[in-house]
């Protein structure tokens, strides 16, 4: 968060500069603050106790802020990219722009996981009134893998680790 907090500052120190020697413009310069703005979100929410006192609220804060921030950030990173190269034409900046190659590969972590999910019947026997046996229908799970089960894939995952 370092890095973008200093980029961050130093687009808002070129917008004091007059419109014509700018290296970058508003556009980009805004969006940096609404991702900053939704990384601290995450950040307070982060802590301990608020976790722990209202979990959910962590979970959609971290889900739809990080999808949302990803977003952000590739829309600020088109701009900046084209703000910052006006000598190159878009597309040529674009190709030849590591931020666009490295939030393409952010992309690709965050989509992965999503490509594998599948609706499997699971059994469930309460052992007491604190634990719960999941007997899966499909093949065992393998030790030292995981199982994430959600009743509302975009909103609740639980993960178990074997």
């Amino acid at each position: 968060m370092t890095w973008f907090a200093i980029f961050t500052i130093a687009a808002s120190a070129e917008l004091a500069k007059p419109v014509e020697s700018r290296r970058i413009s508003l556009a980009p310069t805004i969006l940096s603050y609404l991702v900053m703005l939704i990384f601290v979100a995450i950040g307070l929410t982060s802590y301990p106790t608020f976790r722990a006192k209202y979990h959910n609220v962590w979970e959609m804060t971290h889900r739809f802020g990080g999808w949302t921030c990803l977003l952000l950030l590739w829309i600020q990173t088109f701009l900046a990219t084209k703000d910052l190269n006006p000598d190159v034409k878009p597309t040529t900046a674009w190709l030849h722009s590591p931020p666009i190659w490295l939030l393409s590969v952010a992309t690709m972590a965050v989509i992965f996981p999503w490509l594998f999910l599948r609706k499997v019947a699971v059994r469930s026997e309460f052992l007491c009134n604190h634990a719960v046996r999941l007997w899966f229908e499909y093949a065992t799970p393998v030790v030292g893998t995981s199982v994430r089960l959600a009743e509302r894939p975009l909103a609740d995952w639980y993960v178990f680790h074997i």
